[in-house]
């Protein structure tokens, strides 16, 4: 996530290893330059199935996000329920890494403010996962209003 990262991949951990991790999983593996080193999840047990189930090999399991971050990680995805959305990016981005967070954003607009701030001041990247303009769906919508019908 950063030009400017040390390792010859980069090291990515992933906060919440529901189902949209497994998307995050599927496109992390299709790029040679990226390592999956953790995931985090609150349920025990689960960031370890996870990594079993997707076979991240080497891939370290916490039942704590606050123990992924203490990793040398280049970055995390933050596939959360909407409603930890904000306490795991404000934890991620003090401890000095990029954030790429699902969407929404956050549950409330004060929440959002925060982070964007928190981004700022301590300089790293928070972007949020919200590409729906690659959907078959949303390309084909596109298609038809840009035709005039």
């Amino acid at each position: 996530m950063t030009a400017k990262s040390p390792h010859a991949k980069l090291r990515i951990g992933i906060i919440g290893s529901g189902g949209i991790a497994g998307a995050h999983i599927q496109a992390y593996k299709q790029m040679e330059d990226v390592e999956i080193v953790g995931v985090a999840d609150i349920v025990p047990g689960r960031a370890a199935e996870f990594n079993a189930r997707h076979e991240l090999k080497g891939a370290q399991a916490f039942d704590d996000h606050r123990e992924l971050l203490r990793m040398d990680l280049d970055g995390v995805s933050i596939c959360t329920p909407n409603v930890a959305h904000y306490e795991t990016t404000i934890d991620a981005l003090r401890a000095g890494k990029q954030v790429l967070l699902e969407k929404p954003m956050s549950v409330t607009l004060e929440q959002s403010i925060e982070m964007v701030n928190t981004a700022k001041e301590t300089g790293n990247m928070l972007t949020i996962g919200f590409q729906p303009r690659y959907d078959p769906n949303m390309k084909k919508m596109n298609e038809i209003i840009q035709s005039g019908l």
